[in-house]
This record gives structure tokens, sequence and C-alpha cells, in this order.
């Protein structure tokens, strides 16, 4: 059984894919909806408390809830896959550099010591990867190239950082809306997982995802360098500690 099948058969929405022999290439079926990050926009404001945003956790913890496939090859995850070549191609001011490659080092080594346990993870998962259709009810889990075995605090810090960093306000202080939104999303999750993930492990690899979406947005010429290094500052700030993300009790 294929990962889209096995993944199906546990009642994730994620859609069918077949292979067209004849042009050798995948066919996804047409979905109409809107992506999590369209939901948002049309919903005028972020409301951590709103059915759609819970929906959107209730997703992952439903994906980190499934046994991995066996039969299936999946890789370990490897958090550096798509920062390693942004860093070796990027083209910064002295400044930038020197501070994107000293906090690349530091989260590199902060991670080698954090033994978490594997699970099931989408390896890319943001607003973006979801979509509700007419239903509006549980959304459709997209693009599953990414998936792998590693720690479920990747996902986590990943869809934090990446909505922080989309939020009208993140020029400003990206650090102020990670914050901000793991007060609502990690209890959220915490209660429909039925365990608390790593406080430490989401501050880092939310830092991994901070460094990662300030390199992409560098590298599309979408943020000013001033821009790119408060998110650089900011995945400085998680890994060195300075902050950690509140464990609020759920139940």
């Amino acid at each position: 059984m294929s990962l889209t099948g096995y993944l199906r058969a546990w009642k994730l929405r994620t859609p069918s894919v077949a292979f067209d022999a004849e042009r050798h290439v995948l066919v996804f079926p047409w979905i109409e909806g809107l992506t999590g990050r369209e939901r948002l926009a049309r919903d005028g404001r972020l409301d951590p408390a709103a059915g759609p945003f819970v929906r959107m956790i209730a997703v992952l913890a439903m994906l980190h809830r499934i046994p991995p496939p066996g039969g299936v090859g999946l890789d370990r995850l490897d958090p550096w896959r798509r920062i390693t070549p942004r860093l070796q191609r990027g083209s910064f001011p002295q400044t930038l550099r020197r501070n994107v490659w000293e906090t690349a080092a530091a989260l590199a080594a902060a991670l080698d010591d954090l033994p978490l346990e594997p699970v099931l993870v989408h390896g890319d998962y943001h607003v973006g990867q979801l979509l509700f259709d007419a239903e509006g009810d549980i959304p459709w889990l997209l693009d599953l190239e990414d998936v792998g075995l590693g720690p479920a605090e990747f996902d986590l810090g990943n869809f934090v950082a990446h909505l922080a960093t989309s939020l009208p306000d993140w020029r400003d202080s990206p650090l102020r809306g990670f914050r901000r939104l793991c007060r609502h999303v990690v209890p959220c999750y915490a209660k429909l997982a039925g365990r608390v993930p790593s406080s430490r492990g989401i501050a880092l690899y939310g830092a991994a995802a901070l460094l990662r979406r300030g390199l992409k947005l560098w590298e599309n010429g979408s943020a000013t360098s001033r821009q790119v290094g408060r998110i650089v500052n900011a995945a400085r700030e998680l890994g060195e500690g300075h902050w950690s993300v509140p464990l609020i009790p759920f139940g």
C-alpha cells in the first residue's frame, strides 16, 4: 500500500494519487476550496480559538498518532535539508551573513543533544498545506513529499514559525508572534494529541524553521536584510534558551 493509501486507511483526509503511465505523471483530484492561508485571510483576523484554526491543529495531532507504516520506505527527518542549500546559495551582507551562519551552527549543536521520540511527521506543515472544501469541516492535508520519521515538535515548530512570519506584524517582531501563537497552539495540540510536547523541542525546531523562513524570504526577495535579520535574531534567542514555550495544563 502507498503512503497516501495508508494514511487514508487511518481516516486522514489526503487526496488520492493515481499514476498516469502514459504521461509518466502523478494525477491528483481537483478539490474546490480554500487553503488554510486563504481561509484565515477570508476571516479577516487570526482567532486561535475559532474552529478552523483548531481543526488545522487537529489534523497534525491525528497524523502524529498514526503508527509509522511497515513496508513504506520513510526517511528520518533532516531539519537541515532545506536550510543548508540556501545557506550555501545566499549572498548576504557581511553583518547578516555572520549572524546567519553563527545561528545555524548553534542550532545544529543544540538539536544534536535533543533526543525526542520519532513519530510520523509531515515535514513541511503550515497553513498552506491544508485545504478546506465546501463542507468546511476537517481540512485536507496536502503535499506528502516530505513525510518521514521525526519528532512531533518539528511539525509544531514549523507550523508556528511559518504562521508567525506571515502575520501582519512579523516584520516588527517575529519572536513576539511566535510566542503569542505558542500560547494557543501548544495546549490545543496537547489536548488533541493526548501528550504534552517538549517545550525545548518546539523552541529549537521553531528556531530552525524561523531560520529557514528567513533564508527563503531573502532568496525570493520578499524581505530586506533588516527584516531577515529580525527573523534570524528571533531564531537565535529561541536557540539560546532565552525563552521557552509555555506548557499550559490541559484536561
